[in-house]
């Protein structure tokens, strides 16, 4: 009996022991499994990636105007001025140049050099081919006074352009932030003005009406102090409304010159100082260069284009004596943002461009602008004949020279 019972007992203890195993084998089962799961790795941001085309002066001048006039229809297109170029601006995620004159709302006239009113039929012709901002603060934004000032303003806007420079209420931000593939970019435009004798702040030799005050992004080398700090507040502004990376078109410097003036360098160097990515300059109607420079003490890296010079006008070496105003450049800003959100400018790249004048058929003087790698790289570049191929050559030869000094 007590032999009966020691081994029941035995049973018993050996059924214990093995419950209690699988219990502890199960616990362990789950606390492994829950590990996993709270210890899983996150996924890191995505790349991302964007690309801005800036070109130069939209300079308005009437044998330009008239050359795209149909006398039977009594319309003007500009189309085919831009034709050349259309591809290379579409295919970017913004586009901006410096649209450098006015639009009137009455249409009865127009007017060329000095003060320029424009038909507001160019405005869809640059929408369509490629470009979304127009800087528009330069020495002739008062060329048709306030009216010339607000109706710009107004068919800009109706035509679906971020306007840049000029700004419809004082109390409106005096710049526009794009999102641009996860990127947002931060843009302003800023022109020189003049002070006169009487204190009176004036663009291209014309007051600023005081319904004007604060609609015009303006500095002036008589008070810069006081207008970088506003500037900067630009900038900072821009920064604390999530730019990630920022840009400055700047009307500046001395026409016709091909170097930048110590005023230029000086101002460059100061925004570069505040932070800035990006200059974009406008006015010499000649190319500048295009430089790098480097903070000597926050390592700060700004990219600055001098000078675009003109994208399409009737300067040429016959009308004032200068062939390099025929030559102007487009440029493309290649960002990118990291894994980590750190956005910086990946790269950027040149494209050439000469305005061709020429008589067609009809003995009409047409303008158009040539992508001049375009026209000197393949063959249909020779079907201009060895004229004008040889001053496309001359034009790209100078341009190239210049942009690396």
């Amino acid at each position: 009996m007590k032999k009966f019972i020691g081994k029941l007992f035995a049973l018993y203890m050996c059924l214990f022991s093995l419950i209690l195993l699988l219990s502890c084998n199960t616990s362990s089962i789950k606390t492994s499994e829950s590990s996993s799961v709270l210890t899983e790795p996150t996924v890191a941001n995505e790349a991302k990636e964007c690309s801005i085309v800036a070109a130069g002066d939209l300079v308005m001048h009437m044998p330009v105007v008239d050359s795209v006039y149909d006398s039977t229809t009594e319309t003007y297109n500009f189309d085919s001025i831009l034709y050349n170029v259309k591809d290379y601006i579409t295919n970017s995620d913004l586009a901006i140049c410096n649209s450098e004159t006015s639009y009137l709302a009455d249409q009865s006239s127009f007017t060329g050099y000095p003060c320029f009113s424009s038909p507001t039929a160019l405005l869809p012709s640059l929408k369509n081919s490629g470009f979304d901002v127009l800087a528009s603060a330069h020495n002739h934004t008062l060329d048709q006074g306030v009216e010339g000032f607000n109706s710009t303003f107004n068919a800009l806007k109706s035509n679906d352009f971020d306007v840049l420079g000029i700004k419809n209420n004082a109390i409106d931000k005096n710049y526009i932030i794009k999102d641009l593939n996860g990127i947002k970019v931060g843009i302003t435009d800023y022109t020189y003005s003049e002070t006169d004798n009487l204190g009176n702040k004036m663009l291209n030799g014309i007051p600023i009406p005081s319904e004007l005050e604060g609609k015009i992004n303006a500095f002036d080398f008589s008070t810069l102090e006081k207008d970088l700090q506003n500037m900067n507040s630009t900038l900072e502004a821009m920064k604390n409304d999530g730019a990630e990376f920022t840009i400055f078109y700047i009307h500046w410097g001395n026409e016709y010159e091909s170097l930048p003036s110590s005023d230029q360098e000086h101002l460059a160097s100061v925004l570069n100082s505040y932070g800035l990515d990006v200059i974009i300059g406008s006015h010499p109607h000649v190319v500048q260069p295009i430089r790098t420079i480097t903070n000597e003490v926050s390592g700060k890296k700004t990219l600055v284009c001098y000078s675009l010079g003109n994208f399409i006008s009737n300067q040429s070496q016959e009308t004032i004596g200068n062939i390099r105003s025929e030559d102007g450049l487009m440029v493309k800003l290649n960002i990118y943002k990291d894994s980590n959100n750190n956005v910086s400018l990946k790269s950027h790249e040149t494209k050439p461009t000469w305005v061709y004048k020429y008589i067609d058929t009809n003995g009409k003087l047409c303008y158009t602008i040539l992508s001049l790698e375009e026209l000197l790289e393949t063959e249909e570049g020779k079907d201009y004949g060895q004229e004008v191929f040889n001053k496309a050559q001359n034009s790209y030869s100078s341009t190239e020279a210049t942009i690396n000094s």
